[in-house]
């Protein structure tokens, strides 16, 4: 990931604050027609601020586009880097005339690997089940009425 200085973000974000500042100015502003201002109840002869709005709105709207133009050109040499090597002389960069010719490198056809053998999976031995008594299971004692826990017979 690219390291992004701490001022990008807040200049961004101004950015777009003069953009919307911008936007906002000039649909308050008055038209030939009737325009936004009659969106804040003003009729056509009328403005939604007062009498001296459009002067004003003019005004905001020069000054506040200039800020923007402005801010759009700063903000191009801040946030792009450059990556053309036009008009560079560094070493690095100069492409020479003169490079060696490589003479070319006699290849052999590949001769195709063999595939490893085959190692036999091992498989697992079947377990026999425990074995099982074929007599049938023996019955559990039954308690006899002094063993109980019940309590209700006679000792």
């Amino acid at each position: 990931m690219l390291a992004v200085a701490w001022y990008y973000n807040i200049l961004a974000v101004l950015f777009g604050f003069v953009a919307l500042v911008l936007m906002l100015i000039i649909l308050a502003q008055r038209g030939r027609g009737v325009g936004l201002a009659g969106a804040f109840g003003g009729a056509g002869g009328h403005t939604a601020f007062g009498a001296k709005t459009g002067d004003v709105l003019t005004w905001a709207t020069v000054v506040v586009t200039a800020v923007f133009l402005f801010a759009a050109v700063v903000l191009n040499y801040v946030f792009v880097t450059p990556t053309s090597t036009l008009g560079r002389t560094d070493s690095t960069t100069a492409i020479t005339a003169e490079q060696p010719e490589q003479a070319p490198v006699a290849t052999q056809p590949m001769q195709p690997t063999p595939a490893p053998a085959a190692q036999p999976v091992p498989t697992p031995t079947p377990q026999s089940p425990p074995p099982t008594s074929t007599a049938p299971p023996t019955p559990s004692p039954t308690p006899t009425p002094a063993t109980s826990l019940g309590g209700g017979g006679a000792p």
